[in-house]
Parts: structure tokens; C-alpha cells; sequence
């Protein structure tokens, strides 16, 4: 049974090593307890609530609102990974392995692998958030003598340049369709805005491609918005591939408290304003980010007590998505006990093992879902991220690819 690696940021090793000692402790029955205890969780937070398919009841509520020009789609990293962008963790690993040595430009150079597995290594042990670890990448830029301006430009030209190494054109993507639903639409109908945290624009580019002109990125309120085109709102910064414009891109800890901090800055008016009075669909987006909770909740006192406003496209967790540590120490719990009895089976141990590692993942895609309920967000599952141009397809009215 393959289990995937942990990523660079979001270790868990204290889970593991939880197991692991009370592996050391085993009675006959140790895992059983275990086993019994999961099932009684999975039963209570009842998984079915929250990951049989309503899709069609959602995607109906999404085309009413697309009818009405009330669908605002708020986009993530994860909605730029088809153009060859990286992820988030992945972009932070890149940048700390650019910046590591330049505090110090007396001592010698290290070299580039060298200095991606310290920097791998580094971000595997980080405490807390990697939004931490890139107040201290600030401060590294050009030393202690640079001002900050001038440390916010080099920043820029560092993450335009990582960026973009690798973009890519996909046959299909989520960004193709929302360029022709766009296209499509009356001004005062479709899509309401689009809101990014990314600071690409392969968004406005396929926009461009498609043949629709009336569009405006807006990423500062030095800007003046244009009432008759539709805005796409970056929020975090916009750092567009092959354009020399730059603007400061809100990545490190300071950076968020300033903007965050900021009641009545450009940025919170946006997303206030359309979380609380428009249907948002989220994609590509992580509800782990406070200052996002923080919005969503401010807006969620005004609503009545479990209503549904917005969406969110997740997919589902594969059986064999759980981390290696945790998968691999499961399975030695139920092996040993399996040993610990007669006529022991380590078939049929590893399969309870690996009914176990189900449970857990379905406990955990419903406490996720069950959270977000709180913030009057209902998730809509998925499989695989390649179905979710359909779904916009189909919250469009798009069929073949065409209206």
C-alpha cells in the first residue's frame, strides 16, 4: 500500500512518535482499543454529512448566482499549479534557498544543493507558520544596511523570477473557462470580480487569449477602478511573467500584520465587502490562513445561524494520502497485536490497519467541512483537481467547451 511523504513544512512528527510509544506498550488488545476508539469518532462526527455528493443541488445555487452577476470567485496557489507555479511550501523552500547566504556577503558562497537541503531541512523543523520563516528572508535581503523598500523590490524580482522558471501552457485549467465565462457574460451579469491571493497573472492572460478586453487587475489604491470592466482584485500584490511592472508583494509576517492590521485598507474593504454581501466559490484556497478566517468571520455575525453563503471546491483525501510515519506505525500496531493471538493473519491485519487510516482521513474531511460550516462555506468534494473545470462549465452553462 503506497503512503506519500511528508511535505517540507507541515510535519507531524510528534503524532508519529505518539505511536510509536504506545507501540513500546502493547497489551493484547492495544490496538483494538485504538481501532474501536476511531470507529467511535467516525461515527459521532458521521463523515456522510459532510462527503456524500450534493453537487447538483450546489452547482444550482453557484448558476443562480452566476444569473444574477452575484459570484465572486476568490482564488488560491493551488488554482495556478496547472501553469507550472509553484505551491505555496514550494515557493517558500525556493525563496529561503535563493536568500540563505545573502545576510552575509563577505563569507563564502554555498552551493545551490547545498543550500536547498539546509534550507529543506530548516523549514522541516520551523515552528508555526511559514509566513514566520519569511519575515526572516526580509531581513536577510541585502543585509541590515538595506532599507526596507529596498529589500520589499528585491523580494519582488526574486519571487517574479521563481515564480515563473517553470510556467507552463495546459490544454485545459480552471482559468481557461473562467476566461470564457467572462467573455460570455453581460457586464452586469456572471461573474460579479474575481479576488486572487496569487501575485501571477496567468489569469489575466488567459482573459487576454480568450479575446475579452475588459477586464482590469487591480492591485492598488493608487489605481482608480474602471466601473465597466470587470476587476480582478490582488490582494497580496501583483508580480505579472514577462512585465517589468512590480508591486509589493505581502508575504512576510510584518507585511500581513500591516495590512491586516489595517482596518480601512484597500485590500480588507474588498474581501469584507463581498464575503458579507456576495456568493463567493473559493478554489485553490486554504482555510488555514488566520487572516482569512479573521474576514470570514467578521461577515458571518451578520448572517443567520447556519446559512450557506459561499463554497469551497476540495478534494477529498485518498485512502493513500495519510503520511508515511503515521501509515507505517498503524500498520505495526496492528501486526504486533494480530502476533499477540492465535492463528494470527497479517493480511488481515494490515487490512484493518488499513480500515483504520481510512477512518481517520474521512474523520479529518469532516471536521474540515464541519469547520468551515461555521464560516457559512459548504465544501463541494471532489476526486480529482482536473474536474474542476467542469464544474465551472457547468456553473456557466458552458458545454463543449462552448455557451
Amino acid at each position: 500500500m503506497a503512503m506519500r511523504s511528508l511535505s517540507p513544512i507541515t510535519g507531524i512528527g510528534d503524532a508519529s512518535s505518539k505511536l510509536e510509544a504506545f507501540r513500546s506498550k502493547l497489551t493484547a488488545g492495544s490496538f483494538g482499543k485504538l481501532r474501536d476508539q476511531i470507529k467511535a469518532l467516525y461515527e459521532k462526527h458521521d463523515p456522510s454529512r459532510f462527503l456524500e455528493s450534493r453537487q447538483a443541488d450546489q452547482l444550482e445555487k453557484l448558476a443562480d448566482a452566476y444569473k444574477e452577476g452575484s459570484l465572486v470567485v476568490v482564488l488560491g496557489a493551488g488554482a495556478s499549479k496547472d501553469y507550472g507555479l509553484p505551491a505555496w511550501d514550494d515557493l517558500m523552500l525556493e525563496l529561503h534557498a535563493r536568500t540563505f547566504d545573502q545576510d552575509d556577503p563577505k563569507k563564502d558562497k554555498i552551493d545551490k544543493p547545498t543550500r536547498e537541503l539546509l534550507s529543506a531541512l530548516l523549514l522541516f523543523f520551523a515552528p508555526g507558520n511559514p509566513v514566520v520563516f519569511a519575515r526572516q528572508i526580509m531581513r536577510r535581503l541585502g543585509g541590515e544596511k538595506h532599507k526596507r523598500s529596498e529589500k520589499i523590490i528585491q523580494l519582488s524580482e526574486i519571487l517574479q523570477e521563481i515564480l515563473y522558471q517553470k510556467v507552463k501552457q495546459p490544454a485545459n485549467s480552471a482559468y481557461k473557462v473562467l476566461a470564457r465565462m467572462l467573455k460570455t457574460s453581460p457586464t452586469d451579469k456572471g461573474i460579479h470580480c474575481i479576488i486572487t491571493y496569487n501575485y501571477d497573472n496567468m489569469l489575466e492572460r488567459e482573459i487576454e487569449n480568450a479575446g475579452f478586453y475588459n477586464c482590469q487587475p487591480f492591485w492598488s489604491d493608487r489605481d482608480e477602478l474602471d466601473k465597466t470592466k470587470k476587476p480582478v482584485f490582488h490582494v497580496h500584490g501583483y508580480l505579472p511573467h514577462s512585465i517589468s511592472l512590480k508591486s509589493q508583494p505581502i508575504l512576510a509576517e510584518d507585511l500581513y500584520h500591516e495590512q491586516y492590521g489595517t482596518p480601512y485598507a484597500w485590500n480588507n474593504v474588498v474581501q469584507l465587502n463581498k464575503f458579507s454581501e456576495l456568493t463567493c466559490l473559493f478554489i485553490g484556497c486554504s482555510f488555514a490562513d488566520p487572516n482569512l478566517r479573521r474576514l470570514m468571520d467578521i461577515p458571518r455575525k451578520l448572517w443567520k445561524p447556519k446559512t450557506t453563503r459561499h463554497f469551497l471546491i476540495n478534494k477529498q483525501q485518498d485512502d493513500d494520502e495519510m503520511p508515511f510515519h503515521l501509515g507505517l506505525a498503524l500498520q505495526r500496531l496492528a501486526v504486533l497485536q494480530s502476533r499477540r493471538t492465535e492463528g494470527w493473519d497479517r493480511k488481515l491485519a494490515l487490512k484493518e490497519a488499513h480500515e483504520v487510516q481510512r477512518q481517520i482521513l474521512r474523520i479529518v474531511d469532516a471536521i474540515g467541512a464541519e469547520d468551515l460550516q461555521e464560516f457559512g462555506v459548504e465544501t463541494i468534494w471532489i476526486k480529482e483537481y482536473e474536474e474542476i473545470p467542469s464544474i465551472l462549465e457547468r456553473i456557466g452553462g458552458i458545454l463543449g467547451g462552448r455557451i
